[in-house]
């Protein structure tokens, strides 16, 4: 996942948790301010790294993995918690059958709402309105040092962040929601 996502949420009030694949990457997201960074492949126990960044567990997870990272993670969603699902990469190359979900007791009990999309839907004015208030979110990223001034983010993590920003996680009601939010992302 582009971390171009991630950098958005601590300006909405997020506390944001990520797991990366390297350390490099561990670091890079640290430098850019993410609230909890760890090195998913060195971590003893994903579900206790989990817990310990957010013991109370998580109100939002944007998913673009899959698999067993995701079932430990809708394993420790808040009630009413939001799951952005867009990909599945830790599928994508497999052979054999596909893996089990999360257990249905989970997301019933505790209510979550999960959502899957695809960018293909999200143009239009809701595109545009999205684009208009990325790149004003870019400047102000941009402007702290977190982005280089030589980096550009092409269009496909603004379209994708249209729908995550706009439809999924209304902006309206960023301002009494998200300062209690807690997200997940894997990079």
């Amino acid at each position: 996942m582009n971390f171009t996502y991630g950098i958005f949420w601590p300006i909405m009030g997020c506390k944001v948790v990520a797991a990366a694949g390297s350390d490099k990457k561990v670091a890079y997201l640290q430098k850019l301010g993410f609230d909890v960074v760890f090195n998913y492949k060195t971590v003893e126990s994903l579900e206790e790294t989990l817990k310990k960044a957010s013991p109370d567990g998580y109100d939002c997870y944007f998913d673009n993995v899959g698999g067993e990272f995701s079932n430990t993670v809708i394993g420790q969603m808040k009630k009413f918690g939001r799951i952005a699902i867009c990909g599945a990469i830790s599928t994508y190359n497999r052979t054999g059958p596909l893996p089990p979900g999360p257990p249905p007791e989970i997301v019933i009990f505790q209510e979550l709402h999960i959502q899957g999309f695809v960018v293909y839907r999200w143009q239009g004015d809701v595109r545009q309105k999205a684009l208009k208030d990325l790149l004003k979110w870019v400047s102000e990223v941009r402007s702290s040092g977190a982005i280089p001034s030589n980096c550009t983010l092409g269009p496909i993590p603004f379209c994708l962040s249209s729908l995550l920003f706009q439809q999924f996680f209304p902006l309206s009601a960023a301002t009494s929601v998200f300062p209690y939010s807690v997200l997940v992302l894997r990079i």
